[in-house]
């Protein structure tokens, strides 16, 4: 019975201590967690008490117009203007076909213009307007000079009427031309734009090797944006773009993509 008694005693001690540990662990947890807790405070109230990032500001917006870019006058063949020129060059593994289409002037001013219509800044005139303002431009263009050469058919000077047959033979991409000469401020005054973007393909093809059946597009463009109202070139940029299995569309439109882009970072800062 004694034993017994001394068994059960042994066991309450046992457990009080147990618990009195247990207790004195928690009481050290709840000290280091104030601890920890007024250690981060400061930080915590710094971080509330700095500003807030401002996201930039968005510029000013302004209305814009994209102009065809300009190509090579040697894509063209004065009879068949709209024609894609095709050569034949290297040899062996190197053979190659290589293409040059004379219309995608016109698509890299679409694929510009798709871009900048994305800015939220920008107050694009559709192309669709832009082709119809020139396609009435080319038809008073003809009409002058066609005046021109009724008047000029009248002289008796010989050197009048030479230039009255030169302008009587003038092929379509002779109006182009004359149609690209426009001053792109007078274009854009006309338009009632704030600037106007132009363009120039220097070098743009569609190569596939004869060999390896392997093709491949390269672009060589360069693009300013004019201030109608100075008269001067804000922005210029020129770039080389080439990549493998890809059309020259494609290829301008990541062109324009990237191109848009800088453009953004260094006259805009924007992101």
């Amino acid at each position: 019975m004694k034993l017994g008694m001394e068994s059960m005693a042994k066991r309450k001690a046992l457990s009080i201590a147990i618990g009195n540990r247990q207790s004195a662990i928690r009481n050290v947890r709840s000290r280091l967690a104030g601890v920890v807790w007024l250690l981060a405070l400061p930080a915590i109230m710094i971080g509330c008490a700095s500003a807030p990032i401002q996201p930039r500001p968005i510029p000013p917006s302004f209305r814009l117009v994209v102009l065809d870019f300009a190509i090579p006058a040697e894509w063209r063949n004065p009879e068949t203007p709209d024609n894609i020129k095709k050569e034949m060059k290297g040899w062996w593994f190197g053979s190659r076909d290589v293409w040059r289409n004379p219309a995608m002037g016109g698509e890299a001013a679409n694929l510009f213009a798709h871009e900048l219509n994305r800015l939220p800044y920008v107050r694009l005139v559709s192309r669709t307007d832009t082709k119809y303002y020139m396609a009435g431009k080319r038809e008073l263009i003809r009409r002058k000079l066609d005046e021109k050469r009724r008047d000029l058919e009248q002289s008796q000077n010989p050197d009048d009427r030479a230039l009255a047959l030169r302008i009587q033979n003038m092929t379509d991409a002779d109006y182009d031309r004359e149609l690209a000469s426009l001053p792109p401020r007078e274009i854009g005054r006309e338009l009632e734009v704030d600037r106007v973007l132009t363009g120039r393909i220097h070098d743009l093809y569609l190569a596939h090797n004869r060999t390896l059946h392997w093709f491949w597009s390269a672009v060589d463009l360069e693009v300013n944006l004019l201030d109608v109202d100075s008269g001067k070139i804000i922005w210029n940029k020129r770039a080389r773009f080439k990549k493998n299995l890809v059309s020259t569309s494609l290829l301008i439109e990541i062109a324009a993509q990237q191109m848009i882009e800088m453009m953004q970072r260094e006259l805009f800062s924007q992101p």
